[in-house]
């Protein structure tokens, strides 16, 4: 039995059908249990001589037998399980039930069984509706037939009626009580799946956030770069001036002390010395100031926009720094930048996401 199962769900997840093992489980175990409970049905007809049920109900084992055979060999799930309810609904049931007594049969419950059966393996759809109206077809038949007078025969000893009556009972609610178990469990397990999807969903938008927030490091480092480039450019023109006049100032003061070792030191040439040693320093003083300025500024920009700290600032000096740092891109542009925000405006908040924004504004102007 254990190896005709693994057999049965091999052939089933190597078809083009019905890769839901749960429901393979479900339509297996419907099999039994109803192949099972129809020959002990059919016994019980045999023992009193109710011998179009014991027929009828050995006749369902066998068909649901090689419907098992048919699902192991084709694996086609959803045929298999119309076959299943096309056997218990119409040919066990509604067979019994016309020859044990029509409306009057205990066997007319099973009728509730099959639109059961049809929602746990196929789903709340159209099939299940079909099967549903289909039942409740047969109900009204069986009743039309009760109503008109066209009576359904009884062909077992009314003395087994009560017997006959309790076994029925006794099988709708072992039926029952094994699709509840079995819905139970489909539920747990739908449960436990919904669970591990949400942890794995979880886990998804964790990593999502980590992706995000390494893009959004990435980007930050990109705009960096960019100003990096452009502040080094920008050194290049006060760093090489105060080289150029230091330089100019060191030959200067070379030439005046050879002039006091030879002693031929004039005042008009130390007149002359003096007066270019002070402009020299001052070029120098402006150059190195200029270069501070760029540095000071492009270093609270990108302290800012990679520690993303709260902190007070002034919101003018803020800005001042962005835009010293974004101003060598704009070297070639004929652009006019006026920055008209109010002094001494100060301001308790995120001064690295403001940076960018300004940042963003002033390069996509």
């Amino acid at each position: 039995m254990k190896a005709f199962w693994v057999s049965l769900r091999g052939t089933l997840r190597s078809s083009g059908e019905g890769r839901d093992g749960d429901k393979l489980n479900l339509l297996i175990v419907f099999h039994w249990i109803v192949t099972v409970f129809s020959l002990f049905y059919s016994l019980v007809s045999w023992w009193i001589n109710f011998h179009p049920g014991m027929i009828i109900m050995a006749a369902n084992a066998v068909l649901l037998l090689l419907n098992l055979a048919y699902l192991k060999r084709s694996g086609r799930f959803q045929v298999a399980t119309h076959t299943f309810l096309l056997t218990n609904c119409l040919v066990a049931v509604l067979g019994s039930t016309w020859f044990s007594g029509g409306l009057f049969s205990p066997v007319v419950s099973w009728f509730g069984l099959a639109p059961m059966a049809a929602t746990l393996l196929l789903g709340f759809n159209r099939a299940t509706f079909v099967w549903l109206c289909i039942a409740m077809a047969c109900l009204v038949g069986v009743g039309w037939t009760s109503y008109t007078g066209w009576g359904a025969p009884v062909l077992y000893d009314a003395r087994f009626n009560a017997f006959f009556a309790f076994v029925s009972l006794l099988g709708n609610m072992l039926l029952l009580f094994f699709l509840t178990q079995i819905f139970e469990s489909v539920k747990n397990h739908a449960l436990t799946e919904s669970d591990a999807r949400n942890r794995e969903l979880k886990e998804a938008i964790k990593r999502l956030n980590e992706i995000r927030n390494q893009l959004v490091q990435q980007e930050k480092l990109a705009s960096l770069g960019s100003l990096v480039a452009g502040v080094a450019h920008e050194l290049n023109t006060p760093i090489g001036n105060a080289l150029t006049t230091a330089t100019t100032l060191q030959d200067a003061a070379e030439e005046l002390q050879r002039h006091v070792e030879r002693g031929d030191l004039r005042k008009s040439y130390l007149l002359d010395y003096v007066s270019n040693s002070i402009a020299m320093h001052a070029l120098i003083t402006r150059s190195c100031e200029r270069a501070a300025t760029l540095i000071s500024s492009f270093k609270r920009v990108a302290v800012d926009q990679t520690s993303e700290q709260r902190r007070p600032f002034d919101v003018r000096a803020l800005i001042e720094d962005n835009v010293n740092t974004l101003m060598p891109s704009f070297k070639t542009s004929n652009v006019l930048l006026e920055l008209d925000v109010p002094p001494h405006i100060e301001c308790d908040s995120y001064p690295g996401p403001l940076g960018q924004v300004i940042s963003n504004l002033l390069q996509n102007a």
